[in-house]
């Protein structure tokens, strides 16, 4: 045997995250047509997921129940979670109301 199968390979070393520049954050936030209800929506996605850096599969199966509007905070339930597990995350009163509207409001093009 020329390689021992217990030897690992040692991990690389990770690069640190980088912050996105403001220039790609406002493109990235006015790209979705905010007038239509799913531009709204898709608007407010971002939104909440930068906000709270919440996964989009995630984001995608949350329920109204599980946003506290009144504490600013959601409920990520274990079932929706990828770890399984439970977890509250902080919302900014400013990402709570834009959701909240989007909530409440009716798909005008269905």
């Amino acid at each position: 045997m020329e390689k021992n199968p217990i030897d690992f390979k040692k991990r690389k070393d990770e690069e640190r995250a980088r912050a996105i520049p403001l220039e790609v954050l406002k493109e990235l936030l006015g790209a979705p047509d905010k007038k239509s209800y799913t531009g709204f929506r898709d608007y407010c996605l971002i939104l909440f997921m930068l906000d709270t850096g919440i996964r989009s599969g995630e984001a995608l199966k949350l329920k109204k129940e599980d946003f506290n509007f009144a504490s600013f905070e959601v409920t990520i339930p274990e079932d929706v979670a990828k770890t399984r597990k439970k977890r509250t995350l902080p919302l900014s009163p400013v990402v709570a109301k834009e959701i909240k509207k989007l909530l409440f409001l009716q798909p005008l093009e269905c």
